[in-house]
């Protein structure tokens, strides 16, 4: 298990003041499965928050989900 500075429902929280669609998540592939039916357009929009080690983490379980390339 990592250290995580700040617990998931507390950032949920501050994401949902600023206007996002926010919700917590105990896990990265916890995460994909809650977002997988919502997405609705192609190519998906994913931001992930955290280090580079978590970003290729999500992305390596996100299999079939291509980075948008800009």
């Amino acid at each position: 298990a990592h250290e995580r500075p700040f617990e998931e429902e507390a950032l949920a929280k501050v994401a949902q003041t600023l206007g996002f669609d926010a919700q917590a998540a105990a896990s990265a592939p916890a995460a994909l499965a809650a977002i997988a039916g919502h997405i609705k357009g192609d190519p998906a929009r994913i931001l992930i928050c955290g280090s580079l080690y978590l970003a290729g983490h999500v992305l390596a379980l996100a299999d079939g989900i291509k980075p948008q390339s800009n």
